[in-house]
């Protein structure tokens, strides 16, 4: 069980992390301070009184922040889904695809020409059996795969609607 919970500041979003023993949190992202309040096992995080600055600098300052860390976040997610979709360089699971493709044409030429039955029968037998090993542990890599873009792209379409939103914060703010 962790020590921690994680939070996201809710004024830009960054991670923040709340230890049993704290009553107040500051972001070091935007430097806004938080009460931790804990009520019914949850965790709620208010802010301090208002600071002398003007609401409108405040968020003005905290959206362009965002917007930094929300690029920078996206620009990450966009190149993970990039490395992802891309991984067609020779891995171990293509070169084990040779053990079928010479084993079985091996295997029916051995029966042919030798009239080895049994030497044959194995060799096809065993090229058999890669190829049904090989294709199952590819079809769940797949899935695999599949998922964790999506899960990609969910969270990129996020950022990108929390940067849209965001940026027009700080426009407005200028």
């Amino acid at each position: 069980m962790s020590d921690y919970t994680i939070l996201n500041c809710p004024s830009c979003g960054a991670q923040l992390r709340i230890t049993a023993d704290l009553d107040r949190v500051t972001c070091q992202n935007c430097n806004n301070g938080f009460v931790v309040n804990r009520l019914a096992g949850g965790i709620a995080l208010d802010p301090f009184a208002k600071e002398m600055k003007p609401a409108a600098s405040v968020s003005l300052n905290h959206a362009e922040q965002a917007v930094q860390r929300l690029k920078g976040e996206i620009s990450q997610l966009e190149k993970d889904i990039s490395r992802i979709k891309s991984r067609d360089g020779i891995s171990f699971y293509r070169l084990l695809w040779l053990i079928p493709i010479v084993l079985i044409p091996v295997g029916v030429a051995v029966w042919l020409i030798f009239s080895a039955v049994d030497v044959a029968v194995g060799m096809i037998a065993i090229g058999l059996a890669a190829t049904l090993i090989i294709s199952l542990g590819n079809i769940e890599k797949a899935k695999q795969g599949v998922v964790t873009i999506k899960n990609l792209e969910d969270e990129l379409d996020k950022k990108r609607t929390e940067l849209t939103k965001h940026l027009q914060i700080a426009s407005n703010g200028k």
